[in-house]
């Protein structure tokens, strides 16, 4: 299932695009979702919960200013993930208002960004990846964690410092004995940070 966190359900026509080709792709095997919702982690917990109500073996989460047309390179990071038998799998995505892209290390407890060059052209295991353009297992999330699948932390007192959905999501798949997988072999637009009219050669990896 495709599914989108869209507020007001607002989406980039990009995501136009990208869900005709890979209706196209898939020969019309995936739905496509949105919520409508304000609240992110709710939002994306309502994705997640829909797609395992329909019985859906994946769920490819975008955000609403994220997306990516090649359907190939989509369907094989799914692809490449089931047969790792990973319970995660998602693509870089550059950051707003800041330098790098959401992919993590985690040391002592703080996130670290990873250098592009020990993902980019790759698909590799890591600790943490943000979920603007990230494929769930439903299987997976059903048999071995707990609700609420998503939910904003904060980690302490005075001036809010917090754990995001993402992150936090990252950690319960990792104590659950899961695997989290980075497709630096393409890189979606996420809009305001990336060309989307250079025919798509600066962010594809092969």
């Amino acid at each position: 299932m495709l599914g989108y966190p869209a507020y007001r359900q607002e989406v980039h026509p990009g995501h136009l695009l990208q869900a005709f080709a890979l209706g196209q792709s898939a020969k019309g095997a995936i739905g496509v979702q949105w919520i409508d919702s304000a609240n992110i982690d709710k939002a994306r917990n309502k994705l997640l919960h829909t797609a395992i109500v329909k019985g859906c073996d994946w769920l490819l989460m975008c955000d609403a200013d994220t997306y990516y047309p090649r359907a190939p390179d989509i369907l094989r990071m799914i692809g490449d993930a089931d047969a790792r038998r990973a319970a995660v799998v998602a693509a870089p995505v550059r950051l707003r208002n800041r330098e790098g892209r959401n992919v993590y290390r985690i040391t002592g407890g703080e996130y670290s960004q990873l250098r592009p060059e020990e993902y980019e052209g790759r698909l590799v295991d890591v600790e943490a990846i943000g979920t603007a353009f990230m494929a769930i297992r439903c299987g997976f999330v059903v048999t071995h964690m707990k609700r609420p699948w998503f939910q904003t932390v904060q980690t302490h007192e005075g001036p809010v410092e917090s754990v995001g959905e993402d992150l936090g999501f990252c950690a319960s798949v990792k104590t659950a004995g899961g695997s989290i997988l980075c497709d630096g072999r393409f890189e979606p637009a996420h809009v305001g940070t990336i060309s989307e009219s250079t025919g798509w050669s600066e962010v594809s990896r092969e």
